[in-house]
């Protein structure tokens, strides 16, 4: 069961985007979903979304 989202920050990440021919997204936008039961998963959005609070809808 799902518990808590944290924002980490941005990172350069290899992000492939059919819309560019770049590989790496300098701005990425790193989460952290936390689960009750320990388990934790990294998301990472595209720096397309613009903003902190976008991203964070999307994941």
């Amino acid at each position: 069961m799902f518990f808590h989202l944290a924002y980490i920050g941005t990172d350069r990440a290899e992000m492939p985007n059919k819309r560019s021919d770049r590989l790496f997204d300098n701005e990425t936008f790193i989460f952290v979903a936390n689960y009750k039961d320990g388990t934790s998963v990294g998301l990472w959005a595209h720096s397309d979304f613009d903003s902190q609070a976008m991203a964070m809808k999307s994941v």
